[in-house]
Formats: structure tokens, sequence, C-alpha cells
């Protein structure tokens, strides 16, 4: 893969895939949404039949994409959980964002510097 992006597509079954209650409590099983992983790591929420992900700040070599369903509470279903392997070589390498929730190299060396909190996920 060269693109900076992938777009999956993502059909669902046994529930409806819908961004209104996310971060809601549970109120029946019929409801929800999908996660996308990258190695792992979680990219965002989506609701939809297809989901772009940035390839920013990934580096070249195999990753494995997962899309894993999840209630409106976020509690992911692993068991259905579903991956692909791709091998990341882009034409051309996007610039290196940093985290607002990890501090730069120079910021570490500060003393006045304090992380943000990480929040749940809401709706888009």
């Amino acid at each position: 893969m060269t693109a900076n992006q992938v777009t999956l597509i993502v059909q669902v079954s046994g529930y409806t895939d819908t961004c209104d209650l996310a971060g809601k409590p549970v109120m029946n099983t019929s409801t929800g949404h999908y996660h996308v992983l990258i190695d792992k790591s979680l990219v965002n929420m989506y609701c939809t039949p297809t989901a772009t992900v940035s390839m920013q700040n990934v580096t070249p070599g195999r990753h494995t994409l997962t899309v894993v369903p999840a209630l409106n509470d976020h509690v992911e279903v692993e068991h259905n959980a579903r991956s692909i392997t791709i091998n990341y070589q882009p034409t051309h390498l996007l610039v290196l964002v940093c985290s607002p929730t990890r501090p730069s190299p120079a910021h570490r060396r500060s003393r006045s510097f304090s992380p943000r909190r990480r929040h749940r996920l809401r709706p888009l």
C-alpha cells in the first residue's frame, strides 16, 4: 500500500450501526458502532459503511488493521473483531505530528508541562 490513507469497507450484522448512542449506557445490544485499531492502538470510532484511516505517524512496514464492534458504552466485542495485514510503503511519507497528550522533547525537560487528561470517546 502506497497511499497515505486507507478506506475500509465494513459490513455489520446483528446490530444497527449508529453513533447517536455512543458513550451512553447500554440499554440493549441492538445498536452500536465499531472501533478501528492500527497495531492494537485505537484510531477512532465509526458508524458508517466505510472508514477512512489516515496513516499519519505510521512507520513504513507491515501493520495490522482491526475493526472491532463496540457497544454504546464502548465495550468492544472482541470475539467478532476482524483484522487485515497491510504492507505500508508510502510514496510520500507524511510529516510526523506530535500527540497533544505527550510532551515534545523540549517540554519533557520543563517542569511546567502537565499532560492533559484522556477523555472518553464521544459521538462525532
